[in-house]
């Protein structure tokens, strides 16, 4: 491990990490899913009412306003590897189940962030981030996302819109 280390010493603590905490069962997640969603926000009844009751008309013209925001879609839900590709639990926004065939899937890699995190890399350059924050306190969850990231890119079979035509 390390810069001097063996690389069968990585593959070997990811095999043991993938053997506890299984991929192709349910492992529980948190999916930051691309795109962004509106979010609309308002001052409730009884923040309006105690606005007027203190400042009058100028407290109701305050809190009637509305605020719009875009946030990323971020769910703690459950992701698998399944025979036909990768399968997030519930993550569509009418309770489905998202499921990615492999050949929509370029590529998966580790990346090193203030949470370990795993990056998966879809078609029309849209990336969907998996965090594994619920592993237990012996797993570690860098090898646990090169482990994963390893399997996915052994199936994934899509190409970038770079390589096409080469």
């Amino acid at each position: 491990m390390g810069l001097f280390g063996s690389p069968d010493e990585d593959i070997d603590e990811e095999n043991k990490v993938l053997e506890s905490n299984n991929p192709y069962d349910w492992v529980k997640c948190k999916v930051e899913l691309p795109g962004f969603e509106m979010v609309i926000e308002s001052a409730s009844p009884w923040a309006r009412g105690l606005a007027t009751g203190a400042f009058g008309l100028v407290g109701l013209a305050v809190t009637s306003g509305v605020n719009q925001s875009y946030e990323r879609n971020v769910l703690n839900t459950y992701f698998r590897i399944a025979e036909k590709g990768v399968v997030i639990f519930q993550a569509c926004k009418d309770g489905a189940d998202l499921r990615i065939p492999w050949d929509n899937i370029i590529s998966a890699t580790y990346i090193r962030h203030t949470y370990d995190k795993l990056r998966i890399r879809l078609l029309k350059n849209q990336t969907i981030e998996i965090y594994f924050n619920d592993l237990s306190f012996f797993d570690n969850p860098i090898h646990y996302c090169r482990g994963v990231a390893r399997l996915i890119n052994e199936r994934a079979c899509g190409v970038s819109p770079e390589d096409e035509g080469w």
